[in-house]
């Protein structure tokens, strides 16, 4: 049975999709039959490992869910042990869509459930707010990875934040939990990134991760060549900091 993990941050620009992307590649390198599902509307991960013009996505199969009582979710292979639903532009209607159904919380939680056994994880790349689609991100979910980027204000995003989660794990899904907290973009050199992973240390203890990911260049130019960090360049320090963030997840779940 999969365990479901949702990569989460209401703020844009923290690594979210490059966190979703390249912890999806790391599990399935280490052996693990991974399925990643892009849930933004932005389909940044979708385009990022070189997909465009999906016929089938994860809002055709909502849609589906809704006008049919039924929907299936379009799974695609990328490559050894790693597969994806891709999303759409339309998923900014997904919201509209789900709002007057009832258990409208739940549609996504079913449409994976057929297919969790088939998979050792599951990531959920959730959109950049706390709307209906994240809701259903984390009913669907047993944990939440948050990449927090090294810098003053992304800290002050966090407690809606974690206020949300706090509140779906007492009346919507009691399993869930948060795994963690990666910070991302973190250059050493910097005082103020060092005090910024202090204080989250100080705040959030042991749920921070000690794996960082460093800012490195390589990192940015894999999505525009459509490969993830490993497959891009698996020495780079990119995919060593992926691969460490990976493991500890591993670990954590």
């Amino acid at each position: 049975m999969a365990k479901i993990v949702a990569i989460m941050n209401n703020k844009g620009g923290v690594g979210k999709t490059t966190t979703a992307i390249n912890v999806s590649a790391g599990l399935a390198q280490m052996g693990y039959k991974t399925l990643e599902i892009d849930l933004d509307s932005q389909a940044s991960l979708t385009l990022s490992v070189g997909l465009k013009n999906q016929e089938a996505t994860i809002y055709t199969a909502l849609k589906a869910a809704v006008e049919e009582g039924k929907g299936k979710l379009p799974i695609k292979h990328l490559k050894e042990n790693l597969d994806i639903i891709p999303s759409e532009r339309k998923m900014v209607d997904a919201e509209y869509l789900l709002f007057k159904e009832h258990g409208r919380e739940y549609f996504l939680k079913e449409l994976i459930s057929p297919i969790r056994k088939k998979y050792d994880y599951i990531i959920l790349d959730c959109p950049p707010a706390l709307n209906l689609i994240a809701i259903n991100a984390l009913v669907a979910s047993d944990f939440v990875l948050v990449p927090v980027q090294t810098e003053v204000l992304s800290l002050h995003g966090l407690v809606s934040m974690v206020d949300v989660i706090s509140t779906i794990k007492k009346k919507l899904n009691k399993k869930l939990r948060i795994a963690g907290y990666l910070m991302t973009q973190y250059d050493g050199r910097t005082g103020l990134h060092r005090s910024v992973i202090q204080e989250m240390k100080g705040k959030h203890g042991a749920d921070v991760f000690e794996s960082v990911i460093r800012r490195n260049t390589r990192i940015s130019e894999a999505p525009h060549k459509g490969m993830d960090i490993f497959s891009y360049d698996e020495k780079s320090a990119g995919a060593t900091d992926y691969s460490n963030a990976t493991k500890e997840l591993i670990q954590r779940i």
